[in-house]
């Protein structure tokens, strides 16, 4: 496998909230390279931002599979209720277009895409997974397979990680919130009292 991997305002709260929660314990960590981190930083500077709604993944299928078996259970595995709500809400909303709008300038720029693509020219189903390839924050899943067999052979052995890596990339985006208004004072405290790395905003 290759590696590159409306709704209401208290939907929209719920989610923000259970977002932070996680936030809260992914912002920490040791900062043991700050160079490295700081090079990265700069080869994604000349991407745009990324665009969609909060939890929102972009499916780009060919319409037949869409509206068959193959699209049902991507939208089931992806729609998922949120578990511990008071209330129904999926994981992601996923809207879809056809791959000849991959190159689509709008849809490519998205913050979380999932790409299908079934074409008889792949040898065999494979894998391929990318972090800010187009915009940032970003995170393109893509299943090439030569039949609707080997795709589903695929999707469900990774589903768990495709969604993983979704749930992780909205969390990048608070986290790249977060900091555009942080509190710059805390963070250089804590990083000399006790070098740890972690974004406070400036409201709390």
């Amino acid at each position: 496998m290759r590696f590159f991997l409306n709704l209401t305002i208290m939907k929209h709260q719920t989610r923000t909230f259970l977002l932070i929660m996680v936030l809260t314990a992914g912002l920490i960590s040791c900062n043991t390279n700050p160079n490295k981190n700081k090079d990265k930083d700069d080869n994604k500077s000349h991407l745009p931002k990324s665009v969609g709604k909060t939890s929102e993944l972009l499916v780009i299928m060919n319409e037949p599979y869409w509206n068959g078996s193959m699209g049902d259970s991507v939208r089931s595995w992806f729609g998922q209720d949120v578990p511990g709500l008071p209330q129904v809400e999926p994981c992601f909303t996923t809207p879809n277009v056809n791959m000849s709008l991959l190159n689509n300038r709008m849809f490519k720029t998205h913050r979380n895409i999932f790409i299908a693509d079934i074409d008889e020219k792949y040898q065999k189903a494979f894998i391929e997974t990318k972090e800010d390839l187009w915009a940032s924050p970003q995170r393109v899943v893509r299943v090439n397979s030569p039949d609707l067999k080997g795709f589903n052979k695929m999707f469900d052995e990774y589903r768990q990680a495709f969604l993983t890596l979704y749930h992780n990339n909205e969390i990048r985006r608070i986290q790249t919130t977060f900091k555009a208004g942080e509190k710059i004072s805390i963070r250089q405290k804590l990083m000399r009292d006790h070098q740890i790395s972690m974004v406070f905003p400036e409201a709390l």
